[in-house]
């Protein structure tokens, strides 16, 4: 990720790149997750475009085919699937166990990738102030719904994420859980 944050500073704002983007045949855009209208030459669509249309599920996939087979392979590989099978647990808990393991490792794996397009937004302009987020009074499952809608609502309207996006799916969130929305954690958001 540190990479394609690194090469994005060389194609920011170019026209000549958009105007070449905007000569591929549209099954190529396709391919690559490029939206009508959507510029690589910006933050938002070089993350979309580079990242989350290629590079990240490649990247979650890989890593959880690798674990999958890795849970009982590797054991037999190594030579110790007998061991771990003669244990006095059933085969069936066995099986869970790995496959939850590998799905926490699945789970590590995205909240890095977080982490990481968090700590490289000022390089790519996201214009996401996660200081405003945070002063959200909400618990992890509505911040991700709110999180989904808002790009849901950008999705429908072909534009990147912004906080107007992020104001209007955190209003619909907390009607739906019938809390009042204080100005104090909104405040200052558009």
């Amino acid at each position: 990720m540190a990479l394609l944050a690194a090469i994005f500073p060389s194609i920011e704002g170019s026209p000549e790149f958009d105007e070449l983007i905007d000569r591929y045949p549209e099954a190529l855009k396709n391919l690559f997750g490029i939206a009508e209208g959507a510029s690589i030459t910006s933050g938002a669509g070089f993350l979309d475009v580079e990242l989350f249309s290629l590079m990240l599920p490649l990247l979650i996939l890989v890593q959880a085919v690798g674990r999958g087979a890795r849970t009982f392979a590797g054991e037999e590989d190594a030579g110790r699937l007998e061991l771990v099978l003669a244990y006095p647990v059933r085969r069936r808990d066995a099986v869970l166990a790995k496959g939850g393991a590998a799905a926490a490792n699945v789970i590590v794996l995205c909240v890095v990738a977080g982490l990481v397009i968090l700590a490289f937004d000022p390089l790519v302009g996201l214009e996401l102030d996660y200081g405003k987020l945070a002063r959200l009074n909400l618990a992890g499952g509505a911040i991700r719904n709110i999180a989904l809608n808002a790009a849901f609502l950008a999705a429908d309207r072909d534009e990147p994420v912004r906080m107007a996006h992020l104001l209007q799916s955190a209003r619909g969130e907390y009607l739906k859980l019938e809390k009042p929305l204080a100005e104090a954690e909104v405040g200052g958001w558009v």
